[in-house]
């Protein structure tokens, strides 16, 4: 089976939101994995938010939206505090955020799929670097990312909600 990689339109925020709330009930059966919060991030209003800006994309195989990821030039307040690879700013770094495959399309390489699509759209769109992170519990990522080439820059220490802190190892790679 082969997919498709596109630019999300509003049709699609059902789907996406779909599978957050997948990821958002597998993370609960196993251990937390990618420590986010149901109530908090990632819902529907974050989708709906990319989707109006044109930073949503969404993997779609057979008619079905497996997976969707936010690709834009916004990078949280702790990159930076990092001293990241590559030094860049502004609309030089493309930031992936909030990768979700739903648990119906894992083990398909579409994660892997996706991150090579945003380097793709980086270079297009003239940026000299990829930024994202993870959880530090999510050791899937952690493996997916460092294999394809990533190098881990560090660990910034990020607020999901008043109640709800995390740390998140960051990566980037040269485009």
């Amino acid at each position: 089976m082969s997919g498709i990689i596109r630019k999300a339109s509003a049709k699609d925020v059902d789907a996406v939101e779909i599978i957050y709330e997948e990821v958002h009930k597998d993370n609960e059966n196993n251990n937390n994995y990618c420590n986010w919060d149901a109530k908090v991030y990632p819902l529907r209003a974050d989708a709906e938010r990319a989707e109006a800006a044109g930073t949503l994309y969404v993997y779609e195989e057979d008619g079905e939206v497996l997976a969707a990821a936010i690709f834009n030039h916004i990078q949280p307040p702790e990159y930076g505090k990092l001293k990241w690879n590559v030094e860049a700013s502004g609309d030089s770094v493309i930031v992936l955020h909030t990768l979700s495959v739903s648990p119906r399309g894992r083990k398909r390489g579409i994660a892997k799929k996706i991150v090579a699509f945003g380097e793709e759209l980086g270079r297009e769109l003239g940026c000299t670097t990829i930024r994202f992170d993870t959880s530090e519990f999510n050791k899937l990522a952690y493996s997916i990312y460092t294999g394809l080439g990533y190098a881990v820059v560090g660990k910034i220490l990020a607020y999901t909600s008043e109640s709800m802190a995390k740390f998140l190892y960051c990566f980037d790679k040269k485009l």
